[in-house]
């Protein structure tokens, strides 16, 4: 008799539980990395930027606050996420967007700094406007803080041109285009800025100011109205474009003719 003997081979399947099994796991992920992590204040890590790359924490089931806290220029940033809920065994993913904070301070920090350089070009005769400076007198006169003192010096056209004067700290000044003085022209009447052409202003626009974000009389304290421009005309090699800066017209004229000018530089 043959006896046949049966082998049963017992399987096991081992279930292998992370360390973190007892707690949770927090992945922090964030659009901004140098941010410090804080979980109930106590620091954890900093963020990397990407969402390739999280902050891994283990955490107690439950709710945690979580602080990040980033130095900024002379700031804190703080963004606090108030109840993070871990549960034990699981993983909780939070992501924050931290960029759009630093962004904010950013423009409020460029705000502060450009009102802080305003107020120190005006202080110095200065007036900073758009994508240039100008002036506040014209060559020959001297600001004095309230107003314009001396004679303002007279020019043709071309010496107008050749002028290469150092003002406030700065060495590149030049004579404005009729362009540039026309975009600082401001319309009381449609509440708005107004450029024209052919010598001719809107129909609505009869009293014109430059400079709407000051006082006028603040800005260019002084007795002469015709200043030169850097602009020709285009079908007579003799002319020039002048800017009446006391009603914001402008008109041409013969180059050899003399005015005052107030000088330009961008920025």
């Amino acid at each position: 008799m043959k006896h046949f003997v049966l082998l049963l081979a017992a399987s096991f399947i081992w279930v292998v539980h992370p360390a973190w099994a007892a707690n949770g796991l927090l992945k922090v992920t964030a659009d901004s990395s140098g941010w410090t992590i804080f979980i109930d204040g106590q620091a954890k890590g900093v963020t990397a930027e990407g969402s390739e790359r999280p902050l891994s924490l283990e955490l107690s089931e439950g709710a945690h606050v979580l602080l990040a806290v980033r130095r900024f220029e002379n700031s804190e940033l703080r963004h606090e996420v108030p109840d993070v809920f871990v549960s034990r065994g699981l993983i909780q993913a939070v992501h924050l967007n931290l960029a759009q904070i630093e962004n904010k301070l950013a423009k409020d920090i460029e705000e502060k700094r450009r009102a802080r350089l305003q107020e120190e070009l005006l202080a110095k005769g200065v007036v900073s406007q758009g994508r240039f400076m100008l002036m506040r007198c014209p060559l020959g006169q001297v600001w004095s803080g309230h107003v314009c003192t001396g004679t303002a010096n007279r020019y043709t056209w071309q010496q107008a041109m050749a002028l290469n004067q150092s003002y406030a700290g700065y060495s590149d000044w030049r004579l404005p285009t009729r362009e540039e003085l026309l975009i600082i022209r401001y319309c009381k009447a449609v509440g708005g800025y107004q450029t024209y052409s052919s010598g001719k202003l809107h129909t609505n626009c009869a009293d014109m100011r430059l400079l709407s974000s000051f006082e006028q009389k603040n800005l260019f304290n002084t007795s002469d109205s015709w200043f030169w421009s850097a602009s020709t005309i285009a079908d007579y090699a003799g002319y020039a474009w002048v800017i009446h800066f006391d009603n914001g017209y402008d008109y041409w004229d013969l180059k050899e003719y003399m005015y005052p000018v107030r000088l330009v530089r961008s920025q």
